[in-house]
């Protein structure tokens, strides 16, 4: 029926428009200085008095003042993670260091070894470890643009210098990669 009065409008000229809900009012905000301060007085049955402790502490204070049965001649490892390494010692208990920083890398076959930090000759050149979670390298000679390079997963970035000197070549010592005179009086390590 609406439709035969719409094209009845239509035919005289009218047009139709649907009806279209009222503009809501604007939202209106509030803002929390405005807001009056709570109560902060104290509840009429507040304990004043310090609690005493009902435990039995004597046990933790004795294993305080023990000595760490942890050996690193004789404790085993027994577990690894990133982060954790859990030792079994000689007598029956467990030692574990933590860090917040990688402690071990997973190796190919999937086992926890410890982070190495020496560095050894690899490919092209390149001063390198064997196992890091970021895979650094350092390249051979201070000029090339990828002197130090990082790698996670299938991700690689580089660092270069600006206008080395292109005869420095990479000195190894250890976990020390250095570049003698990139620069008049400077060397990089």
């Amino acid at each position: 029926m609406a439709a035969i009065a719409a094209a009845a409008l239509i035919g005289a000229g009218l047009a139709v428009t649907p009806a279209t809900p009222a503009a809501a009012a604007p939202a209106q905000g509030v803002y929390p200085r405005d807001l009056p301060a709570l109560s902060s007085e104290a509840p009429a049955d507040a304990v004043s008095a310090d609690p005493e402790a009902a435990g039995d502490f004597a046990p933790l204070a004795d294993a305080a003042s023990a000595e760490s049965s942890y050996d690193p001649d004789t404790s085993e490892v027994a577990d690894r993670s990133e982060f954790t390494t859990t030792y079994d010692n000689t007598n029956g208990t467990q030692t574990i260091t933590q860090s917040t920083e990688p402690m071990n890398v997973e190796d190919e076959d999937g086992n926890w070894q410890p982070i190495e930090v020496d560095l050894t000759d690899g490919d092209e050149g390149r001063a390198e470890t064997d196992q890091h979670p970021l895979s650094p390298s350092f390249a051979e000679d201070a000029g090339d643009p990828d002197l130090l390079q990082v790698a996670v997963d299938d991700h690689t970035a580089s660092l270069g210098l600006v206008q080395p000197a292109d005869d420095s070549e990479v000195e190894v010592d250890g976990s020390t990669a250095e570049y003698a005179d990139i620069a008049p009086n400077t060397d990089l390590a």
